[in-house]
């Protein structure tokens, strides 16, 4: 092996800070693909991540009433494919958890979605590290490490 350092390697040391408590913090993806949705989640635990991933934001609403899993401190909602109804954007968004939508232009023009608060708003198209920056960046703010990130939404 050379000497080289890879960009890898120079990220690793910037994502450590993931761990809150000893515990990896956790993020839920859902997106009805199955293959974006498991590079997203595959990308988050490369970063030091926990990322479980779910097809339908009704299979992640029950998990939540059910309480199978562990909260998460994040989600990560693709629209695109997804049959959003009032109350279960309602239903999300009154958990208390940041959500982060990523969406184009047809779903952003949605009033279901444009009367919604999100966390933050990624507008396609973007990268799997757009989207794991988003989410250090909310957990950052959150927990108050001065991480300086993006508090703007793409609207």
């Amino acid at each position: 092996m050379s000497g080289r350092l890879l960009k890898a390697d120079l990220n690793l040391t910037e994502f450590k800070s993931v761990k809150k408590n000893g515990h990896l913090h956790t993020v839920w993806i859902v997106d009805s693909e199955q293959w974006p949705r498991a590079c997203l989640r595959a990308e988050m635990i490369e970063r030091g991540w926990d990322a479980t991933g779910f097809a339908r934001l009704g299979e992640a609403l029950l998990a939540l009433r059910q309480r199978r899993l562990a909260a998460p401190e994040i989600i990560v909602l693709e629209s695109r494919g997804q049959q959003l109804t009032r109350r279960d954007l309602n239903t999300l968004l009154g958990s208390g958890i940041p959500v982060i939508l990523l969406a184009g232009n047809l779903e952003l023009n949605d009033p279901q979605i444009l009367h919604a608060s999100f966390a933050d708003v990624l507008r396609r198209p973007l990268t799997l590290g757009a989207i794991a920056e988003a989410a250090q960046s909310i957990i950052s703010a959150k927990c108050g490490s001065g991480h300086s990130g993006r508090a703007q939404t793409a609207r």
